[in-house]
């Protein structure tokens, strides 16, 4: 993997924002789905 690769990866704001987004909907919807099985 290329440095600049590696560069243009860690600064891309928008690719990391997504990923973020994603798991934190993952998180959630789990957390919902336990919380619906314990309360």
């Amino acid at each position: 993997m290329n440095p600049e690769n590696a560069g243009s990866m860690s600064l891309d704001p928008v690719g990391t924002l997504q990923g973020v987004l994603i798991r934190y909907n993952l998180v959630k919807s789990a957390f919902i789905r336990f919380r619906g099985i314990f309360l």
